[in-house]
């Protein structure tokens, strides 16, 4: 993957990626983290805050989930309310972790982000699904984490999701588990074969140094989805 340059030079090249992909993309959804703070210390909590398409549905309290859906690889059936995700967001298993000013930290506990659905019902005469997630935030980020590595998995279930055990990792897509969304690579992009849904989450581990918690809006990465039939 290439970098980003950096400073402002950053800012407008990823501006314009952005906004190229938001016309040509097929499906495009965002979603931003969710954080509450006290002191210098605080909590990262996931949480989507778009609507859905045939493709791609983000994981957050309320929202679509594709109807054979019951579980996900972190969510269990009481996050779950077929077909939506549970209007209880404690039920919804998302990635968290908990940023300190000055310390290094990591993803604490791992959680479901959003499901791509690759059935072959969905992608009709398709035989695969191109989707990359873009962090489109990566100036204010930059403010609050001096570097970041999050840990990204890619899970896969071909139709009776029904329990969290049902979804095994996807090693067509990512051979060598996990990979790594960064402060230099703000994307990360996979071809999903088709004959399946699956299930991008944040494992526990990564890195990420934090610099300051002054601004908690700061420390919420944003993500742009994009799903493109093959």
């Amino acid at each position: 993957m290439n970098s980003f340059p950096s400073g402002r030079a950053a800012a407008v090249t990823r501006q314009r990626r952005f906004l190229f992909v938001g016309v040509t993309a097929l499906a495009v959804l965002g979603a931003a983290l969710g954080v509450s703070f006290a002191g210098d210390t605080g909590g990262t909590t996931v949480a989507v805050n778009s609507s859905s398409t045939n493709f791609v549905f983000p994981v957050g309290a309320g929202l679509a989930s594709p109807a054979p859906i019951a579980a996900l690889k972190y969510t269990g059936t009481s996050g779950i309310v077929s077909p939506n995700f549970s209007g209880t967001a404690a039920n919804v298993i998302v990635p968290k972790w908990a940023p300190v000013a000055g310390s290094a930290g990591s993803v604490t506990t791992a959680g479901d982000i959003v499901v791509f659905d690759a059935t072959t019902a969905t992608l009709a005469d398709h035989t695969s699904l191109r989707v990359t997630v873009f962090v489109t935030n990566l100036d204010k980020l930059q403010q609050a984490y001096s570097s970041f590595a999050f840990p990204v998995n890619v899970y896969r279930c071909a139709s009776t999701c029904t329990t969290t055990g049902a979804w095994t990792q996807a090693s067509a897509v990512i051979a060598s588990p996990p990979t790594y969304l960064t402060n230099t690579d703000g994307f990360v992009s996979f071809t999903l074969p088709g004959g399946y849904y699956y299930d991008l989450a944040f494992d526990t581990g990564g890195s990420f140094y934090t610099v300051s918690t002054a601004t908690a809006a700061n420390l919420n990465p944003s993500f742009y989805f994009t799903a493109l039939p093959l």
